[in-house]
């Protein structure tokens, strides 16, 4: 509530204000700066969604180590990209890039509290941040392993996987979610 008031009065709280006054609750905190579209629920867990409708981006092809390939998909406030990292190791990551026409000092916060709350994952189904920067014209971005392959619904329906299977192959998933629910997050965009 205090934040909400805050910002009314045009304040841009930041979310280190409250990691620091609030360590046991990084995870919301961070939850709570993150994403377009955020709905408080219950014992300080925050739901985090990224859907908006989609918006033309523009960027430079090469960002500093990384070069962007391709497009992998886009949410309210960031564009994600496959992209090669030449130095210090030659890899292929995602990278995600804020949209030049969002950029405001609110939604870089929400963007660098949603780099920070999955930075605090460490779970081998959720991808880690590996870097972050931000471009020459002051757009920050963040680097997350690259998770290859497709949807898991359509991965079931592709290889015709029966109810049984597909529980089995869903227990990784459940556990990756308690995971962050342990840390209070709680995201509604699972892919």
């Amino acid at each position: 509530m205090k934040l909400e008031y805050r910002r009314r009065q045009g304040e841009v709280p930041r979310p280190e204000e409250y990691f620091d006054r609030f360590p046991q609750q990084q995870g919301a905190v961070a939850g709570v700066f993150s994403g377009a579209s955020i709905t408080h629920v219950r014992d300080e867990r925050t739901i985090l969604s990224d859907s908006q409708p989609e918006v033309p981006v523009d960027v430079p092809l090469v960002l500093e180590n990384f070069r962007l390939i391709e497009e992998l998909g886009r949410g309210g406030m960031g564009v994600v990209w496959l992209a090669e990292q030449d130095k210090p190791v030659k890899r292929r990551v995602a990278l995600k890039l804020i949209k030049s026409d969002v950029l405001s000092k609110d939604v870089m916060a929400r963007f660098e509290a949603e780099k920070q709350a999955l930075a605090m994952m460490d779970h081998p189904n959720i991808a880690r941040v590996l870097d972050a920067g931000t471009t020459d014209e002051g757009r920050p971005y963040f680097v997350m392993e690259l998770v290859e392959g497709v949807p898991i619904t359509q991965y079931c329906d592709e290889n015709k996987l029966s109810v049984d299977e597909r529980l089995k192959l869903f227990v990784p998933v459940c556990k990756a979610v308690q995971h962050a629910h342990q840390k209070g997050i709680v995201h509604r965009d699972l892919k």
